[in-house]
């Protein structure tokens, strides 16, 4: 991509001052930009119907906040530095492009571009998403998936510009070059002292393998994908609907050498985000491949998440967390969650399941778009100031009492963030029931 997406030193200041005179102008949503969206098939977002105004309000609102929030970030920070998750809600932890969660960033100014057709979200969107391209080769974690397709994905979908779609081929080449034929599963991490870890976030890093097969890519990136899914099934769900989060295989025979945790409470715990990468994730997979299995995935790990989410539909931490209501909750793992219950409720074909998922989501976005002030997630006090560097407050990335420590379990995540703008995009979209 030399020659497209390099900033020179007059460009970069002029986006500076861009985005911190969005940060205080940033007007409501008037427009959406529709181009390659994947819900055209369902009802568009042209189709006008009705909806509670006070919930509409919420989401134009909480889309405008959420624009302010992201623009003063990029107003400090430079193109090669990437927020991660908040520091006591006053200033953001910052990874490089190799971490994890960088695609979320730029991806981020894309679902406003997208959302709000405003070409102003397209030039930090370039330039965050210019930052991450050398990750495309990284062939060494699964997460190239959320890197790439995050950034360069949306990128291709809303610009189609074919130098996005070479970036999104490579790092799917990469990925695929972790799949191992006699687990059947793309090995997640390179780490620790599992033989063979997939955890259950890895079921969202398929998308890129399905989208690049039917794009150029290799067919087989497909069958990979879906053998993946399929393992997934097999040894991540339990009988409930409920997920483990770490499958560990053993990579001479293929079989399953142990059940844990990493982020969880116990190893027979469900760990909330695990749960909804696993909604998202299945109901992805389905509308990749039609395949009935995946549809009956997803219905059961949406039934586990939908009925046992709390009064406002932000679920703790970990569903089988100590002290509940006494402990944190998570709003990234609700988001994330609605974005991917929106999504099952038009491809289900069971009426009281579409309504059901639909309803759930709509009851969680309700509290996430809500201000903080009044006893929601969204990081705004009474007189309309942020209370954080993020957009969604109460995130928690890794609690203390789960296996993998640290101490971030309540704070702004960049992906609670992103998952939330794209669940706004969505429920503007989807048709209800």
């Amino acid at each position: 991509m030399k020659g497209t997406i390099r900033l020179t030193v007059l460009s970069l200041a002029a986006l500076v001052l861009a985005a911190l005179v969005l940060s205080a102008t940033c007007a409501p949503a008037t427009a959406q930009v529709v181009s390659g969206d994947w819900t055209a098939g369902l009802g568009g977002s042209d189709i006008s119907r009705s909806k509670e105004v006070h919930l509409d309000l919420r989401v134009d609102h909480a889309r405008h906040f959420a624009g302010g929030r992201l623009a003063e970030t990029a107003g400090l920070l430079l193109p090669a530095e990437y927020p991660k998750h908040t520091l006591f809600y006053s200033s953001w932890k910052i990874v490089s492009a190799a971490d994890w969660s960088s695609g979320f960033f730029p991806g981020s100014f894309w679902l406003l571009f997208e959302q709000t057709g405003d070409v102003a979200w397209r030039t930090p969107a370039e330039t965050w998403t210019a930052g991450i391209e050398d990750q495309k080769f990284n062939t060494t974690t699964h997460d190239v998936g959320f890197m790439i397709f995050c950034s360069f994905g949306n990128g291709f979908r809303l610009t189609g510009d074919p130098a996005y779609r070479d970036v999104v081929l490579q790092a799917a080449q990469s990925l695929a070059s972790r799949f191992d034929p006699v687990v059947g599963c793309i090995r997640s991490w390179d780490f620790g002292l599992w033989q063979f870890p997939v955890i259950v976030d890895n079921m969202m890093n398929l998308e890129i393998l399905f989208w690049a097969a039917a794009n150029g890519g290799d067919p087989l990136w497909y069958d990979m994908a879906l053998s993946h899914a399929l393992k997934t099934i097999d040894n991540h769900l339990r009988a409930d609907g409920s997920t483990y989060h770490v499958v560990d295989y053993d990579p001479l025979t293929g079989g399953v050498v142990d059940r844990s945790t990493w982020a969880g409470y116990a190893s027979d715990s469900t760990w909330s985000r695990g749960q909804a990468w696993a909604v998202h994730g299945f109901t992805m997979a389905f509308r990749e491949t039609a395949e009935p299995a995946l549809l009956a995935a997803a219905e059961a790990v949406a039934g586990y998440f939908v009925d046992n989410l709390p009064a406002d539909g932000v679920p703790y931490w970990d569903f089988d967390a100590p002290g509940i209501p006494n402990t944190e909750r998570d709003s990234s793992a609700a988001a994330i969650g609605a974005a991917g219950l929106l999504e099952l409720s038009a491809l289900t074909g069971d009426p009281l399941l579409q309504r059901k998922y639909y309803d759930a989501a709509r009851k969680i976005l309700l509290s996430l778009a809500t201000p903080v002030a009044e006893g929601g997630y969204l990081a705004e006090d009474g007189a309309g100031q942020p209370l954080s560097a993020g957009v969604l407050m109460h995130g928690c990335a890794i609690h203390p009492d789960s296996y993998a420590g640290g101490n971030i379990p309540d704070e702004s995540l960049i992906w609670g963030d992103y998952y939330f703008l794209e669940a706004l995009g969505r429920y503007e979209r989807i048709l209800p029931p």
